[in-house]
């Protein structure tokens, strides 16, 4: 009987994790759609670089192996009724790249793509403005 209840924590515990808001070191929320698919939620003040920051942390805190993924705008801002400042990213590799297939910082244009290295280093630039360097 443990062991089925074990199993069956185990099985459920990637939803539950799902459902939770993540927040950035940055300070943003995070929410996870589905296994590819997630929103940033952005405030007054918030830039490309640090949604893409926090997009970056997001996926790298989820201990999945992505090296080499690509995360592209799927809802720029605007575009998601719930609110204008969320922006919805995907990592799967049939994103709708819509009329911006290319690398791109923008996160006000559909299918606006970096690499997870890249959108990481946005926070170590971040982190820098922050320490007046």
């Amino acid at each position: 009987m443990i062991r089925i209840f074990a199993f069956a924590c185990a099985l459920l515990a990637p939803a539950a994790a799902m459902s939770q808001d993540y927040r950035s070191d940055i300070g943003l929320k995070v929410r996870a759609i589905d296994a590819s698919h997630f929103v940033v939620a952005g405030t007054p003040s918030s830039s490309a670089k640090t949604y893409w920051c926090a997009a970056s942390e997001f996926l790298r805190d989820s201990s999945r192996n992505l090296n080499k993924v690509r995360i592209t705008v799927v809802d720029p801002v605007g575009s998601i009724a719930s609110d204008r400042r969320d922006v919805g990213f995907s990592i799967a590799a049939d994103a709708d790249k819509g009329s911006a297939a290319s690398a791109s910082i923008s996160v006000t244009a559909k299918g606006a793509n970096l690499s997870l290295a890249l959108a990481a280093e946005f926070c170590s630039d971040l982190r820098r403005q922050e320490n007046g360097l």
